[in-house]
Parts: C-alpha cells; structure tokens; sequence
C-alpha cells in the first residue's frame, strides 16, 4: 500500500502515519522528465485494469529507470519499469536470502521465485527522486547496488536492489510490448520537462 505522497508543488514527502510533526523531508523533483507515463496514466494487461500513482526514478552510474507505482482493478500493487525504450511490469517477491547475490555478477545466473536469471548489469545507485504516491519503504535507500536481471529466452526479468549484506529488496516480472499496455491519459510531448 502506497504510504508516501510528495507533493508536486513543495515536493514534500507527506507520509501516511507519521508520528513526528516536525519538519517533513523534502524530495527534489524527477529528472530528465521526457516519459510518455505521468500519474493517472491508465492501462491494460491480460484483462486487468491498472493507473498509476506515483514513481521513482532512479539514477545510476550506467543511466536511469523510472519504476512506476501501480494499482490493479483487482487491488494488487505493481510497478511499471520503464528504462531505455523498454517497458516491464513487475512486483515485489518476498526477500531472497541475501548469500543468493554475493558472487553477482554480469553473466552469473541467480534463481529467484523459481526462474534462472541472469545478471545483466550491476550498477550502483547515484540519486533517487519521487512523483506522486509511492510506498515509504523506497524512499530512504541511497548509495546501493542495482542488479538488472534477464531470463535469457524469455521476457522475463527482475531487479534486485541490495541495500547491505542483510537486506535485499528482490522483484520479478515481464518485460512488455508498449501496445500491449493499452496505455491512456499518456503525456504529450509539449509537456515533457
């Protein structure tokens, strides 16, 4: 469930419960704005209805990724990844055993939620920013290692965002054909930043 909303005009991050009243922690505004998604872009897969709320867009040393927030009609929460011309959606799978990612490497193959991946990049994280409504838990991680995974014969892939030697963050999923989202609400190009 989405616990974090920054607003647009401060970029405040207001947090659902939050038990210090002091001052709230500010996020600086995304960057590289020229997505075709915004917030309350709807779409479509296989039958299920989802908008999006919020994202996160991440920098690393290698280039960046914004990583959407959705919602289903079915109530379920994803992410719709979007880097490089590529598109995905993706949710968070329980946490791995973090030994799975020691030897990590582009080319090794890691086995999560029963699917051999293989890592395609190993990168570190520069600075993150934040749109609209997230889950606070993406909101303090700085400065860790990104793995972007592949399921080499299939459109399967995954991230998995190492934050120490005890905590993992793991998702999986597919990546997508843009038509095949059925996207609406989309951003016109006068409006890119």
């Amino acid at each position: 469930m989405a616990t974090a909303l920054v607003c647009s005009r401060c970029q405040s991050i207001n947090r659902r419960a939050s038990l210090d009243v002091g001052k709230l922690p500010k996020a600086e505004p995304v960057k590289e704005d020229m997505s075709i998604i915004r917030p309350a872009t709807t779409g479509q897969y296989q039958g299920i209805s989802f908008e999006v709320l919020g994202r996160i867009q991440y920098f690393f040393k290698e280039g960046y990724r914004n990583h959407w927030y959705i919602l289903t009609g079915k109530g379920e929460e994803m992410w719709l990844g979007e880097w490089a011309g590529n598109y995905s959606l993706f949710k968070e799978i329980p946490p791995s055993d973090p030994k799975v990612f020691k030897k990590a490497e582009p080319g090794s193959i890691l086995t999560l939620a029963n699917a051999a991946l293989q890592v395609e990049l190993l990168d570190e994280e520069q600075a993150t920013y934040l749109e609209g409504e997230i889950p606070d838990s993406n909101t303090q991680e700085h400065h860790f290692i990104s793995l972007e995974l592949l399921q080499p014969d299939t459109f399967g892939m995954g991230i998995a965002n190492i934050y120490s030697p005890t905590r993992v963050q793991v998702y999986v999923g597919q990546y997508q054909y843009l038509e095949d989202l059925q996207l609406q609400n989309l951003r016109a190009h006068h409006e890119w930043i």
